[in-house]
């Protein structure tokens, strides 16, 4: 077991933790029995712990910081160097980066979360988020008086994410990586607002968003067992969704004259 601090003044600073287990359970002469969980076994297990900070001043428009918590299904079950660690079954990471730009601004996150007791783990990798400020793309600035095409705002969002949910003991293998699950989403959120009748304000607004995806589910109809059949299939696939909302609002004004005694 090791443990290593780090530290750059004005920077970041952080630990990195590294721990290794080999546990002998058992005897040579009885023999393993997996059903059991019986006889003689050697379990290698690990544990990875790791704090990042950064320091504030340094990048004001670039972050990065992580904590990492890995351990592996045996880790604190024997041999624990507390009660709280035999006790404590669970354990979630996250490793984030963001940068903003003048008018946009990415993030970037990688997440992990288990169950030692379950034997389930997720991680989530890459989790990729880019967002742009609110612009108007057909505002003239030379015109003298605005319409309600220099009014119309458009804003893009993408979002991506893969993540595999697996039992610990598989997901590593090979086999593991035919179930780890991918998607984009596109959101252009567009509106404007224009007087009407002088003394109203419409806000017209649609929302367009589109979903990619690596794999998808056919269902089909067997008719020997009378069940339904949900096949997975490769191939890239879009789906699309539009809405759209308006809203019209005005404002009244008044005055109120009180009667005092005078």
């Amino acid at each position: 077991y090791t443990t290593n601090r780090y530290y750059k003044r004005y920077k970041y600073n952080g630990a990195l933790n590294l721990g290794f287990k080999e546990i002998v359970l058992g005897e040579k002469e009885i023999p393993f029995e997996k059903s059991s969980t019986l006889g003689y076994q050697r379990l290698k297990n690990f544990s990875v712990s790791w704090i990042h900070n950064q320091d504030a001043k340094r990048k004001p428009n670039e972050r990065f910081s992580a904590n990492v918590n890995v351990q592996s299904a045996f880790n604190n079950k024997y041999n624990p160097e507390n009660s709280a660690q035999y006790l404590t079954n669970t354990f979630f990471s996250n490793i984030s980066y963001g940068y903003t730009f003048k008018n946009a601004a990415i993030a970037v996150n990688a997440r992990h979360n288990q169950n030692t007791q379950s034997h389930d783990m997720e991680v989530s990798f890459p989790e990729l988020t880019f967002n742009t400020v609110r612009f108007f793309p057909f505002k003239n600035e030379e015109r003298g008086k605005p319409n309600f095409l220099d009014k119309i705002g458009i804003s893009y969002t993408a979002e991506a994410k893969s993540f595999l949910r697996e039992k610990d003991t598989a997901f590593f293998k090979e086999s593991s990586l035919d179930k780890i699950q991918y998607g984009v989403r596109h959101t252009i959120p567009i509106s404007t607002n224009l007087n009407v009748l002088k003394y109203f304000t419409l806000t017209p607004a649609i929302n367009l968003s589109a979903v990619n995806y690596l794999n998808y589910n056919e269902y089909r109809f067997d008719a020997t067992t009378n069940t339904a059949i949900k096949d997975t299939l490769q191939g890239f696939k879009t789906g699309f969704d539009a809405n759209f909302s308006t809203n019209l609002t005005t404002k009244l004004f008044g005055d109120y004259y009180f009667k005092g005694k005078h």
